[in-house]
């Protein structure tokens, strides 16, 4: 699942963003809402759900902005 690496790591929990990568992954191979669908399981498309599923649900705000931004799209449409 990582690009443009030479050779592989040692250990991967000292990549950044390892937490996120790893549970990502774990959403993408049957965790996440529909990754045991034939049309999500092992597919791209499984993997953007998976992505999205993180970013919507599980990660957390870095800031106000971004947290307000987050709550204002939830809302939907006025």
């Amino acid at each position: 699942m990582l690009c443009g690496i030479d050779k592989p790591i040692d250990d991967p929990s000292k990549l950044p963003n390892y937490r996120a990568l790893n549970k990502v992954q774990k959403l993408y191979h049957g965790e996440g809402r529909g990754s045991h669908l034939d049309t999500a399981k092992d597919t791209a498309w499984g993997l953007l759900n998976a992505v999205t599923e993180y970013v919507d649900h599980d990660k957390r705000a870095r800031s106000n902005d971004t947290s307000s931004i987050q709550r204002g799209l939830a809302k939907g449409p006025s």
